[in-house]
């Protein structure tokens, strides 16, 4: 009996030790481990730059633009809590004001960030300065109480206001803002939760919490190095990606953007377990503070900044400026399962390169978009990527990664050039 048992844990042993292999499965990373199955959240990526288009300069009634939303196919934005318990209804294409909504009997303490499911709007009453509040909510307004007049008022017997607190802060003492850890401006919809985001002025991190938006209850999920203050967030359209928005007023007034997708489980709330990628916006000199921002399609959008001033000279007007993700997170695919997608169906040589680059492709698949970029995300080439010579004599040598789309199909692979 004890040879035979010995036998038989010797034949399933090797089966039990097969594992998927975690790593980082993102070409565009800078550790990208092509066999790697598992996303990890490990992938680390080389410095990367958008310059945001601008769009339109904001009305006075949004000078403090603080969040902005789309929902019931319709554009929505509020100020700071400097004003009264007011939001709008807005054209994004110019400004224009369509409706100013009025929730009666409300207070505007100091409303940060607005999101939206199909039938709520959520407005986030929970900034918090000092660290001293104690009545942090949230309003819900249903879509369905808005009517189509330019002036609406909500009666307080429809919105209905959530209280919230921090599990993890005991201490309601005020301190100065430079010490402020339960501040935030930043708030999703995702999987029936509220998932916020903190704005902590002593540490540049931000915390994650989920709220339940029909009770309140708070849960601390997560924490994550931000290098700058959170103040705004959206989630795509199809869920798959979510964008933090701030700056950092330490080092060259910094705006940025965090990308967060590909989580190793795809229902999951930690959001920090996928890939995290950086996206500098320029600075804050000439973006004005970016303090909101939402989703029009699945990988682009539209960023809100306040009108900024210094020592009495206004250098950026309250204005909307657009945003396109989608060279990073293309539409309808996740890191880890993009890579085999024209795996077998592409030849690129040679790789490493030097003074040109061969694509090639088998059975002639339809292409519809291809492009080379360098390490710091600009594009250096674009073509239709059939029977392909590049010259590259002129590159500077170093990582360049190659994307490519076509017939639903993707690729994007790494290469070098010396």
């Amino acid at each position: 009996m004890k040879i035979y048992l010995v036998f038989f844990f010797l034949m399933i042993a090797p089966a039990t030790c097969i594992t998927a292999q975690p790593g980082c499965p993102d070409s565009q990373a800078l550790n990208y481990d092509p066999q790697a199955q598992i996303n990890n959240g490990s992938c680390l990526y080389p410095p990367t730059s958008l310059v945001l288009q601008p769009i339109t300069t904001l009305p006075n009634e949004l000078t403090e633009i603080s969040g902005h939303a789309f929902a019931g196919g319709k554009w929505w934005a509020h100020e700071d809590g400097t004003t009264a318990p007011v939001f709008y209804q807005f054209y994004p294409e110019n400004g224009q004001i369509q409706q100013e909504v009025t929730l009666e009997n409300a207070q505007n303490k100091d409303w940060e960030e607005m999101t939206a499911n199909t039938t709520h709007l959520f407005l986030g009453d929970f900034g918090n300065n000092h660290n001293n509040r104690e009545d942090l909510g949230f309003y819900q307004v249903p879509l369905a109480a808005i009517g189509p007049g330019s002036v609406e008022n909500i009666p307080d017997s429809t919105w209905t206001f959530i209280p919230f607190s921090y599990p993890d802060q005991t201490n309601f003492n005020a301190v100065p803002l430079d010490s402020t850890t339960f501040d935030a401006e930043a708030f999703i919809w995702k999987n029936g939760l509220l998932h916020l985001f903190t704005k902590n002025w002593k540490t540049y991190q931000t915390a994650h919490y989920t709220i339940n938006p029909e009770n309140g209850t708070t849960t601390l999920l997560e924490t994550f190095n931000t290098d700058g203050l959170v103040t705004g967030a959206a989630i795509s359209p199809d869920s798959q990606l979510v964008v933090l928005l701030g700056y950092n007023l330490k080092t060259q007034y910094a705006a940025f953007a965090w990308l967060l997708w590909d989580w190793p489980d795809p229902q999951s709330n930690l959001l920090f377990t996928g890939n995290k990628r950086r996206i500098n916006l320029g600075t804050v000199l000439t973006t004005g503070q970016t303090e909101s921002i939402a989703f029009k399609d699945l990988r682009s959008g539209y960023i809100g900044n306040e009108r900024s001033s210094a020592g009495g000279v206004t250098f950026a007007l309250q204005s909307l400026k657009s945003f396109d993700f989608n060279t990073w997170v293309p539409e309808g695919i996740s890191a880890t399962t993009q890579l085999p997608l024209l795996k077998d169906e592409i030849n690129v040589y040679p790789n490493p390169f030097s003074d040109y680059l061969e694509i090639h492709l088998e059975n002639d698949p339809k292409v519809d978009f291809l492009q080379v970029k360098n390490s710091i995300g600009q594009v250096v080439y674009t073509g239709n990527g059939t029977g392909t010579t590049i010259a590259t004599a002129h590159w500077a040598k170093g990582v360049y990664f190659l994307e490519m789309r076509g017939n639903n199909r993707f690729l994007q692979q790494k290469m070098i050039k010396w």
